[in-house]
């Protein structure tokens, strides 16, 4: 069983903002019974953690230090983690059966930030954790922008083997998977809310300090569509991560500017097939 703990981070010693200080205060009164902690340089020890944490913190980038450190969290404690710009408008006690629960942020890619537990030692969340063995945030002085839900999306579709229906519940060994209705009413490229009966909260996508990580997951998404169209979707994926882990430094939306020349210049020498 999930134990009765919210963990959230909050990295950089900067002051929470009203609309945070609402959030945190709505956690306490739909699940009063919960112990709520906050994760900190105080408490996490940053540099005896991981390569891509210590280099993510010395660039001040403390939603991507949070990717890591959430999942940590949740591998050895156990327990509830949510970003500070996460709502609640009802009891998280109905989750607290499963091993592990995750939800999508949209039709394609789950996100940890928006609310997610498990039990200590849940293997899909090791998983997830492992990813980011051996990685670095930065490589020959330049960032790894990768957002997390396209890691943590990758990791899962990876173990599973196949697609994953994101409109509909699914149970998967170790967790259990939500649609956005659940946990992310609000579009995060449209901004549009569509609240139902099986919405337990609100990711409101407004706290500034993971702002960078939402348009470069929509950049990543953006890129990968245009190139789809040429190589099917297996192809098409290993291109652009691969693309991008080599042009890390630029932005998704240049990388867009440029792929239509990118892609005429392959078909010229035969490596993409014309669409007509």
């Amino acid at each position: 069983m999930i134990p009765k703990v919210i963990h959230y981070c909050w990295f950089g010693n900067n002051k929470k903002n009203k609309l945070m200080r609402k959030c945190i205060k709505s956690w306490k009164k739909y699940c009063p019974d919960y112990k709520i902690v906050e994760w900190n340089e105080k408490n996490f020890d940053i540099q005896g953690s991981c390569d891509y944490v210590r280099e993510a913190y010395r660039e001040q980038k403390w939603a991507f230090v949070s990717d890591y450190v959430r999942l940590w969290i949740i591998y050895n404690f156990g327990g509830i983690y949510l970003d500070t710009d996460v709502e609640l408008i009802k009891n998280l006690d109905n989750f607290l059966e499963n091993p592990a629960f995750l939800a999508y942020q949209d039709s394609k890619y789950i996100a940890t930030g928006l609310g997610f537990g498990a039990e200590k030692g849940n293997k899909i969340i090791k998983c997830m954790l492992d990813d980011y063995k051996n990685c670095h945030f930065c490589i020959n002085g330049e960032m790894d922008l990768t957002p997390c839900p396209v890691r943590n999306t990758n990791v899962i579709k990876n173990l599973l083997g196949t697609e994953i229906d994101a409109k509909k519940i699914s149970n998967i060994k170790d967790a259990v998977l939500y649609p956005k209705e659940y946990f992310s009413p609000i579009d995060c490229k449209t901004m549009e809310m569509a609240l139902t009966s099986n919405t337990i909260s609100i990711h409101w996508f407004t706290a500034s300090w993971r702002e960078e990580e939402f348009l470069i997951a929509k950049e990543y998404d953006d890129f990968y569509s245009e190139v789809r169209e040429h190589l099917g979707k297996r192809s098409a994926y290993i291109f652009v991560t691969i693309f991008y882990w080599i042009f890390r430094n630029k932005e998704f939306k240049k990388l867009n500017d440029e792929v239509d020349t990118l892609i005429e210049v392959m078909e010229a020498k035969g490596v993409l097939p014309k669409v007509e």
